[in-house]
């Protein structure tokens, strides 16, 4: 194990954590690596058989993806336009519409529009997908090579394809492209990211959003950290290796910015106490039945938002464009 070369820098490894299934509690356990020159952690070996740890219960039910009546469709696609625009003041006078703003902040921040075509790659059962066609981003489709068949709504419409990134080359030209925490699950790391860039139009970008081991959590609670998620997450990124492999792709960080919750240290918190995340007693299943308390979680809220300000949240939420 000390000699295995990082794949994304070729750096010696630095240390070896044994991390076990806790998502579905099957507790088998994994070697994973992290690199003494990037810190990228990533798993010792790609299962050859990486699909099944894809259950059908991972990408969850597919039922109900037309998210509303055709009354609240059009209302989403009414309020889109004005919070693209103004979202900040417009949620702050109208709180009900919190929630929206909150999901289209980030294209509103970016420039993306309702016309703009999206592309989402590991898109699963497809309800982010849903969500943008719900609030008039008709151009949005999707593309995950894990799920069992093509995704449609119920109107038949095709909103995530079965396939790879490299089973969207002919449908190029999109103003944006999200892996949204997918990129983490791909064996190549650069390729897929240089497969990505092949399908941008003139001026777009790339928004990865993925779990890091630039964070307290990781420090914290190391193999019990709950975005390892082994052995699906096959790679970690810290800060550093998510630009080293970036500017393999001919790709640089135009921004970076942490948006962890409280998850980071409930579900963390659960796996050092050897409960699985689907188990009766988990907090993702019966917060009523959990250990935790109401005040535990906005605990952790508090302190996930801290760390986000310090840039030590373990998500991130990082965009990415053409080099010069």
């Amino acid at each position: 194990m000390a000699s295995q070369a990082c794949r994304i820098c070729g750096g010696a490894a630095a240390h070896r954590v044994v991390a076990r299934e806790m998502m579905f509690g099957t507790r088998e356990r994994f070697d994973y690596v992290e690199c003494a020159d990037c810190g990228c952690l990533q798993i010792a070996a790609i299962p050859a058989d990486l699909a099944r740890f894809y259950p059908s219960a991972y990408h969850g039910r597919v039922a109900g993806l037309d998210h509303g009546g055709p009354v609240k469709r059009w209302a989403r696609r009414v309020v889109a336009g004005p919070i693209l625009a103004v979202a900040p003041g417009l949620a702050r006078r109208h709180p009900a519409l919190a929630h929206y703003a909150r999901f289209l902040a980030p294209y509103r921040r970016l420039g993306i529009g309702p016309r703009d075509r999206i592309l989402d790659v590991g898109a699963g059962g497809g309800q982010h997908v849903a969500a943008l066609r719900a609030f008039g981003f008709a151009g949005a489709r999707g593309v995950d090579r894990f799920i069992a068949a093509d995704v449609r709504d119920r109107r038949g419409e095709l909103l995530v394809r079965r396939g790879d990134v490299a089973d969207a080359d002919a449908d190029a030209g999109f103003a944006l492209i999200e892996l949204n925490h997918s990129l983490e699950h791909m064996p190549d790391q650069a390729d897929t990211l240089a497969r990505c860039r092949a399908l941008l139009a003139p001026g777009g970008m790339i928004r990865v959003r993925v779990p890091t081991v630039s964070s307290e959590a990781w420090a914290r609670y190391g193999a019990d950290w709950v975005q390892l998620d082994a052995p699906r997450h096959l790679y970690l990124h810290s800060h550093r290796s998510l630009a080293v492999a970036a500017a393999k792709a001919g790709l640089a960080v135009a921004s970076l910015a942490c948006d962890s919750t409280a998850f980071q240290f409930w579900g963390s918190e659960q796996y050092r106490r050897d409960v699985a995340l689907d188990a009766p007693t988990s907090y993702a299943v019966d917060p009523a039945a959990s250990i935790f308390t109401p005040a535990d979680i906005a605990r952790f809220e508090a302190e996930a938002l801290q760390l986000n300000a310090a840039q030590r949240g373990d998500q991130i939420d990082v965009v990415l464009r053409v080099m010069a």
